[in-house]
């Protein structure tokens, strides 16, 4: 478990991020989960080889819709590769903002 910075945030951890791959993206369950990095707002988590799922602490930080709308668009117009979504996850009881999966 990662050590809280925030009093509303969302405790995070590999067995939620396996359970939450498993049941909205089934194709990747297989895969193996790490922590990858942590910052103040939210959590990043290796899976696979080459994919990241990314992970709010905080219900106001998400961001997740910006991102999923805008990193497509920005890629187009640079000349550097920056992160794809691959996935958008959807919030749940055990998990309540919604998720990235990245590559």
């Amino acid at each position: 478990m990662i050590t809280r910075m925030h009093a509303d945030e969302v405790p995070v951890d590999e067995q939620l991020v396996r359970r939450l791959v498993r049941d909205q993206f089934p194709n990747w369950a297989s895969l193996p989960v790490s922590l990858a990095a942590t910052g103040t707002v939210n959590a990043m988590y290796r899976l696979g080889d080459s994919m990241v799922v990314r992970l709010p602490f905080v219900p106001d930080s998400t961001g997740i819709g910006f991102e999923a709308e805008w990193l497509p668009k920005i890629a187009r117009e640079l000349d550097v590769a920056i992160p794809s979504v691959l996935g958008i996850g959807e919030p749940t009881s055990a998990y309540p903002l919604p998720w990235l999966v990245l590559n």
